[in-house]
């Protein structure tokens, strides 16, 4: 059995609070142990505390998380707010980072995803249920992989990843009902990693 994953999830509240409970749902369902921590709740702790404090609360839930999550979508991530922040810090301390596309993008979406941290380290995924899960299951450990290789820069699923993971599929989920955006950037290589070409 897994053990159960710490992840922080970067998200517009106002935006994406429903579609997270979702995937919280989805992934709960389907035998994907998470420990859930957000921004949302982030703020809330720092309520009543000074600025320095709100600083070392953020650099403590990033460095004990097995995961940073942003669900890249339509709105855009203040440059100046608390979510730029923890993708900067999680980026700065090496921290495995999924970025999931709601338009269903499989590359990075750079009209959504926040340009200060474009160049880093960053699985970009679409918002579908079983490849979060596969996300979460092996990203932490090809992300150290990847990165002693000295590859640096946004990564994506290399088709032959997506077919393998269509025939583990026993059945649909939710996050597969919307369609995949056609012409996604996906490089055909013998790895099933492969980093996406700049914009």
């Amino acid at each position: 059995m897994n053990r159960e994953k710490r992840v922080f999830f970067s998200l517009n509240h106002d935006v994406d609070a429903s579609l997270y409970r979702d995937l919280l749902r989805w992934l709960a369902t389907n035998g994907v142990e998470v420990n859930p921590w957000t921004t949302l709740d982030f703020e809330r702790e720092a309520q009543f505390g000074d600025v320095s404090y709100r600083q070392s609360d953020l650099v403590d839930q990033i460095v004990n998380s097995d995961y940073v999550v942003v669900i890249a979508g339509e709105s855009s991530i203040d440059p100046e707010g608390l979510d730029t922040q923890a993708l900067n810090t999680a980026a700065w301390m090496k921290r495995p980072i999924i970025a999931l596309n709601i338009n269903q993008l499989k590359a990075i979406d750079h009209d959504h995803f926040p340009s200060l941290i474009a160049d880093q380290l960053v699985l970009h995924i679409p918002m579908e249920g079983l490849t979060i899960k596969h996300a979460l299951e092996t990203w932490k450990d090809e992300a150290f992989r990847v990165r002693t290789m000295g590859q640096i820069g946004p990564v994506h699923y290399s088709s032959d990843v997506y077919t393998l993971i269509e025939e583990r599929a026993e059945e649909p989920h939710p996050f597969e009902s919307q369609s995949i955006t056609p012409g996604s950037n996906q490089a055909e290589t013998d790895s099933p990693w492969s980093q996406s070409a700049a914009a």
